[in-house]
């Protein structure tokens, strides 16, 4: 339904959270380059040379984190995230946007908010304390990896909104019949 940010007629919280979201995936698809040339340093450092640093394999595997966290709702809004489509592909549009509703409602907002509300917690105490890795020459800011928890479930409840919204425009839409 959205895959390319059609919110043209939708009200500024719509457009808004569309944009973030955008933006955000934009970004955490950028990262990834970074991601992917820590990761060839660690091999070639490790296998090549013999030289292994826990703080450079650290920084690869929490950046790649970070990154599928922030575009969660990104790959979302652009319908390419995993669905199961036994029903969903043989529905019409309205079918969809009533199964679109359901599942937002039932399955992300239960989710989403239910890890939000368990991980709060632990992400305070974390920020709180200034967490850092475990291994004794790992990176300082657990913390921080820790926060993205958050965010992905805060984007992904947003997004939810969204598609709330344009199903809901769907199922409010007068049918048309396909003279075609």
């Amino acid at each position: 339904m959205n895959a390319e940010l059609q919110t043209g007629d939708a009200p500024v919280i719509i457009r808004t959270i569309n944009t973030v979201n955008h933006g955000i995936g934009v970004l955490a698809a950028w990262l990834m380059l970074p991601i992917v040339l820590i990761c060839f340093s660690v091999v070639i450092l490790r296998y090549g040379f013999g030289i292994g640093y826990i703080w450079l394999q650290e920084l690869f595997v929490w950046g790649h984190g970070v990154a599928f966290l922030s575009a969660a709702a990104y790959t979302f809004q652009n319908n390419a995230h995993v669905r199961v489509d036994v029903f969903y592909s043989r529905a019409s549009e309205r079918g969809k946007a009533r199964i679109n509703i359901i599942g937002v409602v039932f399955l992300l907002f239960v989710t989403c908010g239910g890890l939000f509300y368990l991980s709060l917690p632990q992400v305070i105490t974390s920020w709180r304390l200034g967490e850092r890795s475990t291994s004794i020459s790992g990176l300082d800011y657990a913390y921080v990896l820790k926060g993205f928890i958050l965010v992905f479930c805060v984007t992904c409840i947003l997004h939810g909104i969204v598609l709330i919204w344009e199903s809901w425009k769907v199922l409010i839409t007068p049918r048309t019949e396909d003279t075609a």
